[in-house]
């Protein structure tokens, strides 16, 4: 299978992209600069990041910094967060400089001045930046003061905030917000200076998957505080996500501006270069899609491996002729074919213009439909029936599942009906393709099959479904939780109580509260393994699967599913976890064995490298430290 995490070799021909992007920010005319890397998600916009960053990190003139807002989602004020990690990055960069040490800590004092203020200042603090208003710092102080107790904060700490107050932010005769930016400004170009770096290059990534307000801190962070000279700012964002969140940060605007031309103005101001990835055409998607088979069966033939890669770069490098993997071409450049590697090349050619069409070159969707397939297979292997599965024509059935649901309704529905599992008006609809003219007999397939275009380029699709039993494939299919239930041979009054802990909306699993206190142990254990079962079965754990939800709730009528939760979690593979795992969970936890072994289980995603964005937000907001 196929990790869902950023490339490591440049399948999609990003580099020479990235070295574009790299000669951009070298150049001094342009200092200080902002690019956009655009692109709607999955398009590799965190690999065209990781590319530029592996280059720049070869340079001793250049420090690359990054920065994940999504990270700190919900945790703290990205504003702050952001400073603070690019201030630290500058200190940690030249550890032996006591100028640098000193200008870093006086720079972070103020950040946390600001976070401070922010924690307790209420509408004293001014919308964009967080800065007291001069005419509202007596009512800041008195808040402090009246609320330290609550939120930590000691009178040596509310002392030094009142002298910065009053002293740094309100000199007389000065207005106090421009000077607050200002000074910060001129302090943080300062530490720029005294590093002697040529350039400062901060690099962030999903700020599309940060919440509105979450995004436009950061933008306004950058633009406010941080955009100074010797700086360029390298922003990994969808420009519709972003467009979005200036919409829900600026409701109300006047009736006179139009929203949709304000919308890019905001983005157009922050970002001077945009850069879009295009999605993969045809071609690139057919070899693309080659490439990830053929780099599964070929992982002990490094030779080969380097020769599949070589050709990929090639093909990139005159895109317009239309230079695809054919088994001829393989032949070319492997000699002859093992049968992995035939039947590989041969299931990309199947599937391959299907899912050019309908992903639109996505090579995040790519992945996952891939995944989706091999994971099915694994599932014949581990029940016992992969003599009854031939993956050619599971991938046939799964582009029906994928981009026609109803078609796909009709197969299963035609399928489990039939006594042996044929479909006869699939065969009927296969013989009428292929004489071009209707097939007389008992079954006749629906007008409205007949009437799509889409079913008739997918039924020509070489392997023939018309004379294949297809409930083996249904069967290891059946990832919705319903459906699991029914293989499960749960009783019929819980299955709905399955589909609804399945919805994902705590709405609606709040309101199952009644009938879920009503329920023996043995029944909510039921419950469970089936909700268990379909997480096992998601291709990828990078979002929460919809079934936590309903595990969450079920636990607090069970200590012992607590422990088959903790034990879940455990098994779980850590480079492919999502921060999902880190919130709300010890909320519900009673049972003291699985707390303690949640506790030690996040000591041991902090401590591991396969996954640093886990390991980041443990420590982040969990203040584990390994050293």
């Amino acid at each position: 299978m196929w990790n869902d995490k950023e490339s490591e070799v440049d399948l999609l021909g990003y580099r020479k992209l990235s070295n574009t992007v790299i000669s951009l920010i070298k150049n001094d005319r342009l200092a200080p600069l902002t690019i956009g890397i655009h692109g709607d998600w999955g398009a590799g916009k965190t690999s065209m990041l990781k590319f530029i960053e592996s280059e720049l990190k070869k340079d001793k003139k250049v420090l690359c910094l990054s920065f994940n807002g999504w990270l700190f989602e919900g945790y703290s004020d990205a504003k702050s967060v952001m400073m603070e990690s690019i201030i630290t990055g500058l200190k940690e960069s030249r550890p032996k400089s006591q100028k640098v040490k000193d200008a870093a800590v006086n720079l972070i004092r103020k950040v946390n001045w600001f976070k401070t203020v922010k924690r307790i200042g209420g509408l004293a603090l001014t919308m964009t930046t967080g800065i007291p208003d001069p005419l509202l710092i007596s009512d800041v102080l008195a808040k402090i003061k009246s609320g330290a107790k609550k939120i930590s904060i000691g009178e040596d700490e509310i002392e030094s905030l009142e002298n910065y107050l009053k002293e740094k932010i309100l000199p007389e005769n000065i207005d106090p917000l421009s000077k607050a930016i200002e000074g910060f400004r001129e302090e943080f170009e300062k530490l720029i200076k005294l590093s002697k770096f040529e350039r400062v290059v901060i690099l962030v990534d999903d700020l599309d998957r940060c919440l509105p307000e979450t995004a436009i801190q950061t933008l306004e962070a950058i633009r406010l505080f941080l955009f100074v000279p010797k700086t360029a700012f390298v922003l990994a964002v969808d420009e519709g996500m972003i467009e979005y969140a200036v919409y829900k940060h600026f409701p109300d605007l006047p009736i006179d501006v139009k929203p949709k031309r304000y919308k890019k103005n905001y983005l157009e101001k922050l970002i001077q270069v945009p850069l879009r990835i295009p999605p993969l055409n045809r071609t690139e998607t057919q070899n693309y899609i080659s490439c990830l088979l053929l780099d599964q069966v070929l992982q002990n033939d490094p030779v080969k491996l380097t020769k599949l890669y070589n050709f990929i770069q090639q093909t990139k490098n005159l895109p317009w002729e239309d230079k695809v993997l054919s088994t001829e071409q393989a032949i070319e450049l492997f000699g002859d074919l093992s049968e992995p590697v035939k039947e590989m090349l041969l299931l990309s050619q199947r599937i391959g213009p299907i899912l050019a069409e309908g992903l639109e070159g996505n090579p995040r969707q790519i992945k996952r439909f891939l995944n989706t397939l091999m994971l099915r297979r694994m599932i014949s292997d581990s029940l016992n029936i992969s003599k009854n599965i031939d993956i050619h024509i599971l991938a046939k059935l799964m582009l029906v599942e994928r981009f026609k649901e109803k078609f796909y309704g009709d197969l299963i529905s035609y399928a489990m009906q039939s006594k042996d599992g044929k479909v006869m008006q699939l065969k009927a609809l296969e013989d009428r393709a292929k004489s071009k003219k209707e097939i007389s007999g008992k079954a006749q397939c629906p007008d409205h099959w007949l009437e799509d275009e889409w079913v008739l380029r997918w039924v020509s699709i070489d392997k023939e479904l018309g004379d294949i039993d297809l409930r083996p494939y249904i069967h290891i299919s059946r990832e919705q939780a319903l459906a699991s239930a029914t293989s499960y041979g749960i009783r019929k009054e819980l299955q709905d109580l399955v589909n609804k802990l399945s919805s994902n909306s705590k709405l609606i699993i709040a309101g199952l509260e009644p009938q879920l206190k009503a329920l023996k142990t043995a029944d909510v254990e039921d419950i469970y393994e089936v909700l268990e079962n379909s997480v096992r079965q998601n291709p990828t754990l990078q979002v929460k699967p919809t079934e936590m939800e309903g595990i969450y709730c079920l636990c607090k009528y069970s200590e012992a599913i607590q422990n088959r939760l903790v034990a879940l979690l455990k098994n779980m593979p850590v480079v492919d976890l999502g921060i999902w795992a880190l919130t709300g969970i010890e909320t519900f936890l009673t049972n003291q064995e699985a707390k303690q072994e949640y506790g030690a289980l996040k000591k041991t995603w902090a401590s591991q490298q396969e996954n640093t964005k886990l390991s980041q937000a443990i420590k982040a907001t969990e203040g584990i430290d390994n050293n």
